[in-house]
């Protein structure tokens, strides 16, 4: 098969980046793997100056490596007899085994590195990324990347490091085998040439399972966690069968891939052992007749041919894994490039100062070129006021709302504070400002304080109860047997829809925002938890401003103002 040098270039420009970052390591292993090699090399190679203090024979042919030992013992004035050199070759060994022992350490650590240091790049530029770009975003394929695709990934530097110790070692112990038998030994490494492009078409096939591995494990992963999060819907309507059927697919994919690719490992490595033992035969059946044979100098040949072969083996196991790991790398490093592009601009840098007026001037906005979701709205709101955005559903009351959390940005116009562009204050002083309270709530599984103080460690307990007073749900809570310490369960469901809302809404005052935005904060709750949250809110009135998105008379009745959306355009305003 002619080289697929577009593949190849694809995975060289891949790797450069870690190259680059982690080149004097590699350059460490690779000097580990040739110390490794000599060691073996020279260790076996004394095998032979042995066997001739042993036998009286004469090997002319070595007498580089025996010279080269007469000449090491001589220096530390070692008498050069069978007892010092068989405790030579064991030290040589034995060194060997260390130098290997460290090089697999130091592996290790750079793997780690490289992945706990990717995983954090990764993580904390997506959470950093637009909200145009996250709201797009498969369930489970974050997490799919993070502890999976990047496990992979950091893998290949496992595999370059395993790479350079076995190269640097092959050509240490050709390097002794040329000594004995420049033949042999250009001969076995020819063949260990042919070797690779014989058996490339398995590894091309085993790289496109890979990739198919790869994509199916993340389809996978998300189906799972998509329909574990709605298991109580999936319940309710009896579809548990339908959605085991179609994970059964994507698991009976997983399961074809895996042994297609364990037979297209399986050919390429275990054929390289016999075609080793076929030439170490050929050797031994054209030179065993030979004046010159020699049983010691034939049996290093024969060890060192072995190790070689060994050597190739391995490698074509190397290459094949890097082929396999390549496609998870290209996934990780896609994403990245992704969220590098969708990176949320850090604009403004002028104080939050409300004290009169959030308006809307000429605003429009459209999602990715499609139909306008409003076009040319203005309207202001004043501070401290009560605001309430109604109107049909899909008509964008939501979109308003990411607007002001400055998570979109407009098409057209612009939003100004107190006669202030939006783009010209300070995203993070204006989102220490401006608090929300989800239409889906969000509670971690742990306790309701931690709920309350949602990562916020400048909050104390007082600041905590005090919040959950002006939520009216610290009654609530003191009567449950743990208190603030009650945990909530996943996503809060050992709570009751008031209660989850009644949280999110303390975790939102807790903060002593300038700007609440609720997006319909009653929308599931019955007649007595819809009073509790208005009772809440009531405290607030006039104090700071509260932006709510509602269908209900309730909080239409209960606001100062009244927006209405309809069409993309603002029909009322009053």
């Amino acid at each position: 098969m002619i080289l697929n040098i577009k593949k190849l270039t694809r995975g060289a420009h891949v790797l450069k980046a870690v190259a680059l970052k982690y080149r004097w390591k590699f350059i460490g292993m690779a000097v580990l793997g040739i110390l490794a090699g000599f060691s073996g090399g020279i260790g076996i190679g004394a095998v032979i100056p042995l066997f001739a203090l042993m036998t009286n024979q004469s090997l002319p042919e070595t007498n580089f490596i025996t010279n080269a030992m007469y000449k090491v013992f001589g220096a530390f004035h070692v008498p050069f007899t069978p007892s010092y050199l068989i405790l030579f070759i064991v030290s040589l060994f034995l060194l060997k085994a260390l130098i290997q022992f460290s090089a697999k350490f130091f592996n290790e650590r750079i793997v780690a590195e490289f992945e706990e240091e990717l995983r954090n790049d990764l993580y904390h530029r997506t959470l950093e990324t637009q909200w145009s770009y996250l709201m797009n975003q498969k369930v489970g394929y974050l997490e799919r990347i993070l502890l999976f695709d990047i496990q992979q990934s950091a893998s290949i530097i496992s595999q370059v490091n395993s790479g350079l110790l076995m190269i640097t070692s092959i050509l240490m112990y050709a390097l002794v085998a040329f000594n004995i038998s420049a033949s042999i030994t250009l001969l076995t490494l020819a063949i260990g040439v042919i070797l690779f492009w014989v058996f490339k078409p398995f590894f091309y096939r085993a790289r496109k399972l890979a990739a198919s591995i790869g994509e199916t494990y993340r389809e996978a992963s998300h189906h799972v966690t998509e329909h574990i999060i709605g298991a109580k819907v999936a319940k309710a309507n009896g579809i548990e069968y339908a959605l085991s059927e179609l994970a059964r697919k994507y698991f009976r994919r997983l399961r074809d891939a895996r042994v297609k690719t364990a037979l297209y490992s399986n050919i390429a490595g275990n054929l390289t052992e016999p075609i080793g033992f076929l030439f170490v035969a050929i050797v031994f059946l054209m030179t065993f007749k030979h004046p010159a044979f020699n049983i010691a100098a034939f049996a290093v040949v024969v060890y060192l041919i072995q190790k070689m072969f060994s050597f190739i083996q391995s490698m074509q196991g190397q290459i094949q894994g890097l082929g396999e790991l390549l496609p998870y790398f290209e996934t990780t490093v896609r994403y990245r490039e992704q969220i590098i592009q969708n990176h949320e601009a850090i604009k403004g840098t002028k104080p939050f100062t409300y004290a009169k007026t959030l308006s809307f001037r000429n605003v429009s906005f459209t999602y990715n070129k499609r139909e306008p979701v409003f076009h040319d709205i203005s309207f202001s709101i004043p501070r401290g006021a009560i605001v309430a955005i109604t109107g049909p559903s899909g008509m964008g009351k939501t979109t308003l709302a990411d607007l002001i959390l400055r998570l979109l940005e407009p098409t057209n116009g612009t939003l100004v504070l107190d006669g202030v562009p939006l783009q010209e204050i300070s995203i993070a002083e204006w989102r220490k400002n401006v608090a929300y309270v989800p239409q889906e709530i969000f509670l971690l599984n742990g306790s309701i304080e931690d709920n309350i103080r949602y990562f916020n460690a400048s909050l104390s307990t007082q600041d905590i109860e005090m919040a959950a007073r002006m939520a009216n749900i610290y009654d609530t809570i003191m009567a449950l047997p743990g208190g603030f310490d009650e945990p909530v369960g996943e996503r809060g469901l050992r709570l009751s829809g008031g209660q989850r809302q009644r949280i999110v809404l303390a975790r939102a005052l807790a903060r002593r925002p300038q700007i609440l935005i609720l997006d319909e904060p009653t929308s599931a709750l019955d007649k007595e938890s819809e009073q509790l949250i208005l009772q809440a809110l009531q405290q607030h009135r006039g104090k700071i401003t509260i932006i709510t998105i509602a269908h209900g008379s309730a909080f239409t009745d209960f606001a100062d103002y009244r927006i209405v959306v309809d069409n993309g355009t603002i029909i009322a305003n009053a």
